[in-house]
């Protein structure tokens, strides 16, 4: 399966799986921004994910053109759909409620937050395959502003 951003099926299939989980956020949010693709954090992403370090990169290389940016990590043993790694950061809001944070102690939500945050609205992703790891498949995106 083809996982390259540079492929424009699967920044579209990126951007329209963040658009559909935004809408569909509880409560509603009404003052969410609709997602597009940015190319330079694309470009930023990619090249993290090349390192194949396993770990979120360094704030200063997440910014684009003065905008800072966030960041998801995703790993996965098969080449997984970047429907199903977004998914996968989505299905955090489980364990969330709106207006309090995480609703059990230690629970990690904040790939979810990252993905519904409302005042973002741009994002870039870049995989790369890292042989040596485990988990072989390598997932990043990087929202702006964050």
């Amino acid at each position: 399966e083809d996982l390259s951003t540079d492929n424009e099926s699967i920044q579209e299939e990126i951007v329209n799986k963040h658009n559909e989980l935004r809408r569909m956020v509880d409560p509603p949010g009404s003052d969410l921004l609709k997602m597009e693709w940015n190319s330079d954090a694309q470009e930023n992403a990619q090249a993290w994910a090349n390192k194949c370090t396993y770990q979120h990169s360094p704030q200063e290389s997440r910014t684009i053109k003065d905008l800072r940016c966030g960041e998801n990590l995703f790993m996965a043993s098969y080449p997984a759909s970047w429907s199903q790694a977004i998914q996968t950061w989505y299905d955090e809001s489980k364990v969330f409620k709106f207006g309090s944070g995480p609703t059990t102690q230690g629970a990690v939500v904040g790939h979810y937050t990252q993905l519904v945050w409302n005042t973002t609205h741009q994002v870039g992703c870049g995989v790369a395959v890292c042989p040596n790891k485990p988990l072989k498949y390598y997932y990043v995106c990087q929202y702006c502003p964050p």
